[in-house]
Parts: structure tokens; C-alpha cells; sequence
């Protein structure tokens, strides 16, 4: 997730951009625009066999997967880009199961109870809307027995193997996508990216303004630090 990016804009300039889609058991595509780049989110780990899986990288990083067998291995979760995102939860010795993506706000949860999936990361706050919004939470792990819950922000719940599909991420938000199980099917879609554009109210005055100005308006403008 980036916030708090600024760039200058021309008026009756066209911008392209990008908002980039939710990975289906890949990383997420980046969304893009004025110069900016917000990074996909990392793809989860699935099990493997005999030893620990890492998560895959991204804007914040997958959950790590187990070792899927008999004796257990510790895998690691997936790194995060700094300023966008954390990293995906890891797994220890004792688990057999997925630990919780990445959130915008906070780092995925790491896998401590056999069988049980850990949740998915808190995701960040904006109010570049207009209301605060919590947007790119980590999605949950899979487990057996249990399934991690989606991190607050989109993220989407894991997949107990007696339940349904996992969840995926709530589109246009970012969120990550629940983990599946290995014995009861994959994971789920990750959520599509948004993007919010705010510009400066200062700006809009210089460029529709008819170049006369009152002292009440400088005064005001001066005050807010907008005056150039």
C-alpha cells in the first residue's frame, strides 16, 4: 500500500493509470501511475515435502507454508517493501500449516498451533476518500483444523479442509487472499488495488483563477501554508 505520495500535474494532462489485479496463487500485479509504483502482494507458500516453504516477496510478503509432513519444518514467511507493506507469518517445527500474509499495517502472524492456519496482517488506514478506510490486509492461512482469519482491510479467511474455497481478498482494497489446505484444494484470488487521487485545493485556484485574488483568500492560503 503507498500513501502520502505527491507529484505535480498539468492541467488538461491525461495520466495513465494502472490498477493492477489480485494474483491467483501468484503475486499481484502492481498498480501504477504519475511516477509511482505500488507493488503486487507476495504469493502464500504451499506445503511442501520434507521441508519448509518460504512466502513469496511482494508490497507485503506471503505466508509461509509448512513442510507438509510427518516432521514438521519451519518455513519463512515472505519479505515486504519497505513503506509499503510487511512481512507474511512464519511457520515453526511444530506446525502443519500456512502462516498469515502480510498486512499494510502489521507483519502476518506466525504459525504456532498444529494444524491451524495463522491470521493474515492488519492492513493501513486512509482517509484520502473522504472516511477512514482500512485497505490491504494479509489474507489467513490454511490448516486442517483451523483457518487463520483475513487481516482487517480485505484480507480474506484460509480454508479449513472441511469448508468450502477459501476466501479472497475484497476487491479494490488490496486485500490478500485465505490460504488453502493441502489436501482440500488452493487458495483463493487476492483483491484488485485501488487507486485514490486527491489534488490541492491551492493548486486548483491558481490554475482556474482569473488571476485576481482577495485578502481574505491570501490570508487563508498563507495561513494553510498553500500561498506560493
Amino acid at each position: 500500500m503507498l500513501t502520502g505520495t505527491c507529484a505535480p500535474v498539468s492541467p488538461s494532462t491525461s495520466y495513465p493509470i494502472v490498477i493492477g489485479g489480485g494474483g491467483t496463487q501468484a503475486q499481484g500485479t502492481p498498480s501504477t501511475g504519475i511516477g509511482f509504483t505500488a507493488v503486487g502482494g507476495g504469493v502464500g507458500a504451499a506445503s511442501g515435502s520434507g521441508v519448509g516453504v518460504t512466502g513469496g516477496p511482494g508490497g507485503s510478503g506471503g505466508g509461509a507454508g509448512s513442510s507438509g509432513n510427518c516432521t514438521p519444518a519451519p518455513g519463512t514467511g515472505g519479505s515486504g517493501t519497505p513503506g509499503q507493506g510487511n512481512s507474511g507469518g512464519s511457520t515453526n517445527n511444530l506446525t502443519r500449516s500456512g502462516g498469515g500474509g502480510g498486512g499494510a499495517g502489521a507483519a502476518g502472524t506466525l504459525a504456532t498451533l498444529n494444524f491451524t492456519g495463522s491470521p493474515g496482517g492488519a492492513g493501513a488506514v486512509s482517509s484520502l476518500s473522504g472516511s477512514p478506510v482500512t485497505y490491504a490486509g494479509g489474507g489467513g492461512g490454511g490448516g486442517r483444523d483451523g483457518a487463520g482469519s483475513g487481516g482487517p482491510g480485505g484480507g480474506g479467511a484460509g480454508k479449513r479442509s472441511t469448508q468450502g474455497a477459501a476466501n479472497p481478498g475484497t476487491v479494490n482494497t488490496g486485500g490478500g487472499a485465505g490460504g488453502g489446505w493441502d489436501t482440500g484444494g488452493a487458495g483463493a484470488n487476492g483483491g484488485s488495488g485501488i487507486a485514490i487521487l486527491k489534488t490541492n485545493s491551492a493548486s486548483v485556484s491558481v490554475f482556474t483563477a482569473s488571476g485576481v485574488w482577495s485578502l481574505s483568500e491570501q490570508y487563508n492560503f498563507k495561513k494553510a501554508g498553500d500561498w506560493s
